[in-house]
């Protein structure tokens, strides 16, 4: 079988009007009409490289190794240390194997996961601070000739945005410290309608190539179109900036102590509900073009005769808390559904639609997409368990899913964890989310029923009653991390 890789960045499922939220989709609607919707997919950690590198290794960070965002050779002007580490030709992938197999390949948009060294099986990347960038120079020189004020530099991409006068005043209550960051002011300070034609959004050039692609690949081919939005930069332009309109915003609505300090409430507990609505519009909006674009792809495969041969998956790197407990971003130690939990889609040919609501992670769709297309998953050293028998209307081996925030090896290098002072995980077992956060030498647990509690509000382990249930998800996700190499500490936490 050919393979459509749909992959967003810092995509909440919850904002889909098919996960209960109010964003209509209907191109991703067709795909899951034809596939199955996978209720409660999580992804492995809520930041980019470390959830990217786990969708194509089936390994967990603590395993693979990279669990920090590489920068030096995707974002060079944010820079990093010389030599660091990203994925190289070492790693097992979904790609090499496929590419070995006689694939054709082809990665067209973010990417985020680049060493030193460029990978053989992709010559010919197209990614938004390489090709797109040198596409831009022209306009983005032309941009920044303009006075400061009037444009967004979005590492280096100039893009003029119009804000409406409600959001300006909101930015004016952004904590100082936040807005002296001369790298990332703009991207929290400048939201609104993007000045630019659609044809020269990235994401729709992303659209755009894979069109392409689609129309001229030979088979079998792979092809992972990995698109920006709906990450910032929170600009997007007309039509859809008007096509969002009676946001509702609520910056005031509780989250539990410990984020309270992050980023991601901070910033919209003092500059207010102007501004969460603001960035929930443009949100909302960048989720519509995105969708645009898949209708485009949909509608190459149709006419190319190649639907009825291909796998098509969408899903994301991870979520963004958009809005909920009054939060915006993925910049918070939280592990709440918004950021955590992400859309997941799979649509292949010969198998009946379905929705499945058991925990599954990102880590299983690269064992399923080798599945599919006729390789062995069998034996190699990963997490991720082929997701084929959900398909043919069974269940998956597992029954939990984890996510993990680790801290950075010295230099951006990585190495397999096998222990931290300092780390967060979390659980989701049945109807309950667990969560741990590890610093030092304390633990603190938290622990949802997402079934009366859908937006964790209320955490059970400050209620005594829930002793015996805390011990028994500790000692599950004790048990699963030491079967994937990683050591919690044996003693119960209770």
């Amino acid at each position: 079988m050919n393979v459509l890789l749909i992959m967003c960045d810092q995509f909440s499922a919850s904002a889909l009007k098919m996960y209960g939220g109010s964003v209509e989709t209907p191109n991703l609607n067709k795909i899951a009409a034809a596939g199955v919707v996978f209720d409660a997919a999580y992804c492995q950690t809520p930041v980019c490289s470390p959830s990217r590198a786990s969708i194509i290794t089936g390994q967990y960070p603590h395993k693979h190794g990279l669990v920090h965002n590489v920068n030096r050779v995707d974002y060079p002007i944010i820079g990093g240390p010389e030599g660091e580490d990203g994925i190289n030709e070492l790693d097992v992938t979904t790609e090499s194997i496929l590419h070995a197999g006689g694939y054709n390949l082809a990665h067209i948009g973010k990417w985020h996961l680049s060493g030193e060294c460029d990978l053989s099986y992709y010559p010919n990347m197209y990614r938004e601070h390489q090709e797109y960038g040198v596409e831009m120079q022209d306009t983005f020189h032309r941009v920044a000739m303009r006075p400061r004020e009037e444009y967004l530099d979005w590492y280096g991409w100039k893009l003029p945005v119009t804000m409406c006068e409600e959001f300006k005043e909101s930015t004016r209550l952004i904590p100082a410290k936040y807005m002296e960051l001369d790298l990332y002011r703009d991207f929290y300070g400048k939201m609104g309608r993007l000045e630019l034609p659609i044809e020269d959004n990235y994401d729709y050039r992303i659209g755009s190539k894979c069109v392409e692609f689609i129309k001229g690949a030979e088979k079998p081919f792979m092809l992972t179109c990995s698109f920006n939005l709906p990450h910032d930069p929170n600009v997007i332009p007309s039509p859809y900036y008007e096509s969002v309109n009676n946001v509702s915003a609520n910056s005031s609505l509780p989250c539990d102590d410990m984020y309270m300090n992050d980023l991601s409430k901070d910033i919209p507990t003092h500059a207010g509900d102007a501004f969460l609505k603001e960035f929930i519009k443009i949100y909302y909006a960048s989720i519509k073009l995105v969708d645009d674009q898949i209708g485009r792809m949909l509608s190459a495969l149709e006419k190319k005769g190649a639907l009825k041969d291909t796998v098509i998956i969408f899903t994301a790197d991870h979520g963004d808390m958009a809005g909920g407990h009054g939060m915006f971003w993925k910049s918070t130690k939280s592990f709440y559904d918004e950021i955590a939990r992400v859309p997941l889609v799979i649509s292949a040919p010969g198998y009946k639609p379905a929705r499945y609501n058991k925990p599954v992670e990102l880590v299983d769709i690269m064992p399923t997409i080798i599945d599919l297309c006729g390789f062995q998953p069998a034996g190699m050293d990963i997490d991720g368990v082929s997701l084929v028998p959900v398909l043919q209307g069974a269940e998956s081996e597992k029954d939990t899913a984890i996510s993990e925030r680790l801290y950075f090896a010295p230099g951006n290098k990585r190495h397999a964890h096998s222990n931290d002072e300092n780390a967060h995980f979390m659980l989701r077992y049945d109807k309950y989310k667990f969560i741990l956060h590890k610093e030092g030498d304390g633990l603190t647990p938290l622990l949802f029923d997402l079934s009366k509690d859908p937006g964790e509000f209320d955490n059970l382990c400050k209620n005594p009653e829930h002793r015996e249930l805390v011990a028994k998800l500790y000692e599950k996700l004790r048990l699963r991390l030491a079967g994937s190499g990683y050591l919690l500490q044996s003693e119960s936490i209770i």
